[in-house]
């Protein structure tokens, strides 16, 4: 599965909408429709460089290379609780780890948003 940036706002179901900058699946989205919205410039694929590269995540990298994890975008195709099993590690480690890297190296500087 790949996982995308919203680079323009979507609308999902009633009353729903996805901001600039979220990254997500886009699970619900089959592929003539992801088509679609990569040729009106609304998704981007991610695009980061491997885990091994970002500052702090030496020794973290080493430990998820180990479970065959090399890439933000495997690290985020799996959830918490299978990854820490991977690595033995806490789920709730692991969620952390998510989190910084959501928010610390895939999000939009608060400038980029719309």
């Amino acid at each position: 599965m790949a996982i995308w940036r919203v680079l323009k706002p979507l609308s999902k179901g009633f009353n729903k909408v996805i901001p600039v900058g979220t990254i997500t699946g886009l699970e619900w989205v089959d592929e003539k429709g992801l088509g679609r919205l990569q040729a009106g410039g609304a998704v981007t694929r991610i695009s980061a460089p491997p885990l091994h590269k970002l500052p702090g995540w030496n020794l973290r990298s080493k430990r998820l290379r180990e479970a065959g994890v090399t890439t933000a975008e495997q690290f985020l195709e799996l959830g918490d609780a299978e990854l820490a099993e991977r690595i033995g590690a806490d789920p709730r480690t692991v969620a952390k780890w998510r989190a910084e890297l959501l928010a610390r190296w895939l999000a939009f500087p608060k400038e980029r948003r719309r």
